[in-house]
Formats: structure tokens, C-alpha cells, sequence
């Protein structure tokens, strides 16, 4: 054996380590592929999740990736829905608008920065929308929950209450005049989706539906062979129907329509859009109209805004927003389109 080693051949010392080399060697290998073919990645499961106690609504998300880490992001999921539930909506609580409205300010850096993008966009719309007029939107939101009209006094007063310029940042701080009190209810729904989507990035979860009561917003793909999500546009006329149907990824789908909330009332119907021109639920032949865009924000302030704008009126105020397009819904059941849009509809790909 010596010999051998020392010609360049095996002695029982280079054997032994030669073994314990082919050990170490499998142990590696079997390192190496729980760590590779068992990654979270490589798993593409599809995960339910639902939430009801947040945003007056149900919000469900379907992740397609690896199951066993439901719980965690379960949990991470709904620390944000605590998070951004009193921050955007508790009205009448100890949530942080409440506490503005009460106070008439207030420096939460976080609503300070997203009252300054609403104010732009409000200026962009022509103040269809205005997130002063708290108290008329609740005063209808009331109404149609209990079924039971305002008075016209009641209407007037709230009318008269916030307006531009009634909200003005300073020094980093929100001021309210003119009694404006605050509501974010037209877009909070969408700026939810746009933090969850920056939350499943940081939790590496790549393939996934939002649905924010009704504000959906696709990420990924929904499947190993498949690289496109299909969103049904709700039927005004059938809600258990949809009108079309929009092929996407990486975008957000956002309808607002009068027969998502409303009530009717001696005859009468009354839903939750309301005309700031007259302090009643507007009544303008639409149905329902749906935004497509790359933020979720964007196409609920759009979707609400172009709710109350005639069809030459969309089309202008949209060209400020060229990555977004429009989906309406008339009650002759009608609809018209932007002309990018055509390319994913259902309808005009059969």
C-alpha cells in the first residue's frame, strides 16, 4: 500500500478519505436539493383568504405560490387591514380622520402625503369629487343604510360645508375650514390595493388577486401555463352576471356603478354617487363605469369622478391619465370603451 501511495495509487489513508469525501458529498447533494426543489417558488398552489371586518367590506385574496405559508401571510396581511382601516375610514371612532374632523387638523405624515395627491386630482376633475364634503356623504350614506331620506334643510346644510380650499396642507399639516369635514371613501379602497401590493413584494409573493370589494387589482399569473388573469365587468342589470370580460396582468380594475349601494325609498331609487352640483345621487344614464390602470388608487378616484362626467368629458380628463381607460355602461345596456381597451374585451375577441 505504501508503495502504491507513493507511486500515485490508493493507500488505505487516501481510501478512508476518499469515503468520508463521498459523505460529505451526498450530504451536499441532499442540502442542496431541499433547498432548491422544495423553494416557495417552485410551489404554485392556489391560497384563499378573506377578511371581514375591514373597510365596510369583505376583501378576499387568492396568492398562487406555497401553502404553507398561509399563516404568515394571513397575518401580515390583516395588520395591514387593521393599519389602514383606522387610518382612512373610522369616522366616528379613534381613527385618525376622526380625530382630524374633531380637532380640524392633524399631521399624520402618511394622510398628509395622500391629501396632497387628491387635491391635485381633484383640481384635475374639476371637484366632481372633493374629500371635504364628509358630511353630505354621510348624511346619504345614513340614508341609504336606514332607508330613510334627508331632509332638504338637513342637504343644504351639509352643502354649504367644506368646498376647494377648504382643505389646505401646511407645514406639513392638514387644516380643515369651513367645517369641511374629511372622507376618503371615494379611493381608499384602491389605496389599500396599492399597499398590499407593495406588501406581497416584500413578503416575495409574486402571483396573487386583490379584491377590495369589488376593487381588484392582478399580479403575475394565475397559473404554471397561463400568463393572464380574466376579470368579469359585473352586470349592472344582474349582478350574478357580467357585461365583458378584460384580460390582464399587472393592473388594476376598478367599477364604480349605482347599484353597488342604494336603496329605494317611496318609490324612488337612491344610490351612494353623489352630484355635488345638486347634493343628490346623480342620474346621468350610466350604469356603472370600470377603470384600468397600473394603480388601484387611481382607477377608484377616476372610476368615482367619471361616474359623473359626460362621455367628451371622460375622454379629455383621461388624457391626463394615459395609462388608464374606461369601460361604461349605459341603462339602455349599452356601453362604450376606450379604443386601447378593445384588444383584452371579451366582446371583441371572441
Amino acid at each position: 500500500y505504501q508503495a502504491c501511495y507513493k507511486c500515485g495509487g490508493f493507500g488505505p489513508g487516501i481510501i478512508r478519505r476518499l469515503q468520508v469525501m463521498k459523505k460529505i458529498f451526498i450530504l451536499l447533494i441532499a442540502i442542496l436539493l431541499l433547498f432548491t426543489g422544495c423553494k416557495s417558488e417552485d410551489r404554485f398552489e392556489k391560497v384563499d383568504m378573506e377578511y371581514y371586518d375591514y373597510f365596510d367590506t369583505v376583501i378576499t385574496i387568492t396568492y398562487y405560490g406555497d401553502s404553507r405559508r398561509k399563516d404568515e401571510v394571513k397575518e401580515a396581511v390583516e395588520e395591514k387591514l387593521k393599519y389602514y382601516h383606522n387610518l382612512l375610514t373610522d369616522y366616528e371612532g379613534e381613527g385618525v380622520v376622526a380625530t382630524i374632523n374633531r380637532e380640524g387638523r392633524g399631521d399624520n405624515k402618511e394622510l398628509v402625503a395622500l391629501t396632497k395627491q387628491v387635491l391635485q386630482d381633484e383640481k384635475n376633475v374639476d371637484y366632481v369629487v372633493d374629500l371635504s364634503k364628509g358630511k353630505l356623504f354621510r348624511l346619504w350614506k345614513d340614508a341609504i343604510l336606514n332607508e330613510n331620506l334627508p331632509s332638504q334643510d338637513q342637504i343644504d346644510a351639509a352643502m354649504k360645508t367644506g368646498g376647494p380650499d377648504s382643505v389646505e396642507i401646511v407645514d406639513e399639516e392638514i387644516i380643515l375650514k369651513n367645517s369641511a369635514q374629511l372622507d376618503y371613501g371615494a379611493f381608499c379602497k384602491g389605496y389599500l390595493n396599492d399597499e398590499l401590493v407593495k406588501l406581497m413584494r416584500d413578503l416575495k409573493i409574486d402571483n396573487y388577486i386583490l379584491n377590495s370589494g369589488g376593487n381588484i387589482t392582478v399580479m403575475g399569473k394565475p397559473a404554471a401555463n397561463r400568463d393572464k388573469f380574466t376579470i368579469g365587468i359585473q352586470s349592472p342589470f344582474d349582478t350574478n352576471d357580467y357585461v365583458d370580460t378584460i384580460t390582464t396582468s399587472n393592473m388594476s380594475v376598478v367599477t364604480s356603478g349605482d347599484y353597488q349601494r342604494y336603496a329605494v325609498i317611496d318609490g324612488e331609487y337612491y344610490h351612494h354617487i353623489i352630484d355635488l352640483k345638486t347634493g343628490y345621487p346623480a342620474h346621468n344614464h350610466k350604469r356603472s363605469i370600470t377603470i384600468l390602470g397600473p394603480s388601484a388608487y387611481v382607477c377608484d378616484f377616476l372610476s368615482t369622478s367619471l361616474f359623473l362626467k359626460s362621455e367628451d368629458e371622460v375622454e379629455e380628463i383621461l388624457k391626463a391619465y394615459p395609462d388608464y381607460y374606461y369601460y361604461t355602461v349605459y341603462d339602455d345596456q349599452t356601453f362604450t370603451c376606450s379604443e386601447e381597451l378593445k384588444s383584452i374585451l371579451g366582446s371583441f375577441n371572441k
